[in-house]
Parts: structure tokens; sequence; C-alpha cells
């Protein structure tokens, strides 16, 4: 989660200003890691297909309409929303992984551990 996010800060660091040119380049790369993610996913024949067909519509739906409607929109208000987004997803995972965190596999290893020796 948060690839795109991220992408678009390393691209501002590295100097790209032009929000339209980052979202743009952005999208070609999200495009070849989620490539060469379902071509290794295929490959171990892991895809829910049921699942994955109407993600993939959504996604092409999404970020065609998507990149129209932030083409539309004044580039300041799409960087700032960029910027809230970003850290509004970063607080709920933060908050989430707070509130609920993850069963840790630790006991199991601990345990494990302790058997061999």
């Amino acid at each position: 989660a948060g690839i795109g996010i991220l992408m678009l800060c390393a691209l501002a660091l590295i100097g790209v200003e032009d929000i339209h040119r980052m979202n743009a380049l952005k999208t070609l790369l999200a495009t070849v890691i989620n490539g060469v993610s379902i071509v290794v996913f295929m490959y171990q024949d892991i895809i829910s297909w049921p699942h994955a067909v109407p993600m993939i519509l959504a996604g092409i739906f999404g970020g065609y309409f998507g990149a129209r409607a932030a083409r539309a929109m004044n580039r300041e208000l799409v960087r700032r929303l960029v910027i809230v987004i970003g850290f509004a997803l970063a607080s709920f995972y933060f908050y989430d992984q707070w509130k609920n965190p993850p069963k840790s596999a630790a006991p199991q290893g601990q345990k494990a551990i302790q058997t061999a020796t």
C-alpha cells in the first residue's frame, strides 16, 4: 500500500516538479512493477482470477478517469491532495498497526529453538 505516494515523493526529491509528469512516470513504473508481479504470480499459479479480473478492470477504469480528472484540476491542488492523502494513509496504517498488531510468529520460533536445544 502506498507505493504510488512513495514514488511521487521520490520523483519530487529527484527534482521532477510537474505533478502531471510525476503521475505519468509513476503510472509507467507501477505498470512495469505490476506486470512483473503478474508474470511471477501466473508462473506460480497463485492468482485468484475471480478476484483479479474485477480489480484489473477497476484499476484501468480508475487510472484512466483519475488521470483525466487530475489533468483538469489545478496542479497545486493535485499536489496538495496527494500530500494530504499520503499523510492520511500513513496515519491510518500506523494507527492500525498500533491498535491491531499482526500475530507474531516469534512464540512458534522460540518454541522451535527451545526444542532444538
